[in-house]
C-alpha cells in the first residue's frame, strides 16, 4: 500500500509518498513555471497547469545509473483529478530512453498507467 500526503497552496502543491522503504516528495508549481524535484539519483523537471478541474504536468526525468555508465531518461505527462466519489485519479503516460547500448523490447514506446487514491 502507498501512503500519500498532499499539501496545496494557491501557488504550489507537494505530494509526499511512502512506498515500501522509499519516501519521496514531488513539487508542483501551479503557475506553469518549471518545478524541479531531486530524489536520490533521479531528477524530475515538470511544468504544471490547470485544464478545467484537471492538473496536467508535462516533464522529463533522468536517473543516473549507480555504476556510472550513463542514465535513463524519460518524458512524461501526468493528468490528476478528483473523481465524483472523492478518489484522486492519476493517469501517467511515459516514454523511456535507455542509456546507449541498451535495447528495450518495446523500443521505448510510450505507456499509460492509471492509479487511484482513496482518502483514509
Amino acid at each position: 500500500m502507498t501512503a500519500v500526503k498532499i499539501t496545496q497552496t494557491s501557488a504550489s502543491m507537494a505530494i509526499d509518498r511512502l512506498s515500501g522503504q522509499i519516501f519521496a516528495k514531488t513539487n508542483f508549481k501551479l503557475d506553469g513555471t518549471e518545478a524541479v524535484t531531486v530524489i536520490d539519483a533521479m531528477t524530475r523537471k515538470q511544468r504544471s497547469r490547470w485544464e478545467g478541474n484537471k492538473l496536467v504536468s508535462d516533464g522529463t526525468g533522468e536517473t543516473v545509473l549507480s555504476d556510472g555508465t550513463g542514465s535513463i531518461k524519460s518524458t512524461f505527462k501526468e493528468v490528476r483529478w478528483i473523481d465524483k466519489d472523492g478518489t484522486m485519479v492519476v493517469e501517467t503516460t511515459r516514454a523511456v530512453q535507455p542509456p546507449p547500448g541498451v535495447q528495450l523490447g518495446d523500443g521505448g514506446a510510450a505507456r499509460t498507467s492509471v492509479q487511484y487514491f482513496k482518502k483514509k
